[in-house]
């Protein structure tokens, strides 16, 4: 009798457990608008690369598609996506999202839900310079194709 009531108390919390965490998960489903406060990277600018600060003026939306049941992050007004994210958000509020929109560079947008502040990061191709556009005989790439590696932070609200 004592074993059947012991399985009964760690089968109850197990569930309520399950319960709980399948609802925080649920929770943190919702539209965020993010605008970028502050920008910087590096240029290629009179045969050098250099670091520069660039204009913090662009937004986003982070939004879940339920089509496809993940994560999109956009410009505003775009259909298009930048990034999506193959995971759903950790036990921390924390949406790391991860998407190579083509071969030649990738992004990375990171969120918490706790602080409403985010991430974005373009590696661009500049590690990919000297390689050819479309395979062999494709365009050689330079470093004067003005793809240029930045980094935007900013904050978001639900809308």
């Amino acid at each position: 009798m004592k074993k059947r009531a012991y399985h009964f108390w760690v089968f109850g919390i197990m569930g309520f457990c399950l319960v709980a965490f399948q609802a925080s998960a649920t929770e943190e489903r919702g539209n965020w608008i993010c605008k970028t406060e502050a920008a910087g990277g590096v240029a290629y600018d009179n045969g050098k690369w250099r670091g520069t600060a660039f204009r913090g003026e662009r937004t986003y939306t982070l939004s879940y598609d339920e089509d496809i049941h993940k994560y999109l992050v956009r410009k505003l007004g775009q259909s298009r996506y930048v990034v999506a994210c193959m995971s759903d958000f950790s036990v921390g509020g924390y949406l790391t999202c991860d998407k190579k929109p083509d071969y030649l560079g990738d992004s990375t947008f990171r969120f918490n839900s706790k602080s409403l502040r985010f991430s974005l990061v373009y590696a661009g191709i500049y590690v990919g310079i000297g390689v050819r556009k479309d395979g062999p005989d494709g365009e050689l790439l330079g470093d004067d194709i003005g793809d240029t590696p930045s980094v935007e932070v900013g904050k978001c609200s639900p809308f």
